[in-house]
């Protein structure tokens, strides 16, 4: 079987919402060999950008300067 992972899969994860659980079922299977994933460079880009939102939001920056901070 073959999965193309979009970012929302590793963002479930990450912050630990709803399909948290779904996520990570797609993942163990890559892992174990069940399955084989795809991403694209894209996918790392979303990830990381909202996983830096994410950490703003939570120290409270409105703004990317006030975040460099």
């Amino acid at each position: 079987m073959k999965f193309y992972i979009d970012a929302s899969v590793f963002l479930h994860l990450l912050l630990d919402e709803d399909k948290a659980e779904d996520a990570e079922k797609i993942l163990l299977m890559v892992e174990e060999g069940e399955a084989s994933g795809y991403i694209s460079p894209l996918v790392v880009e979303e990830v990381v950008f909202k996983l830096l939102v994410a950490r703003a939001s939570e120290l409270g920056a409105t703004s990317f300067y006030e975040f460099k901070r």
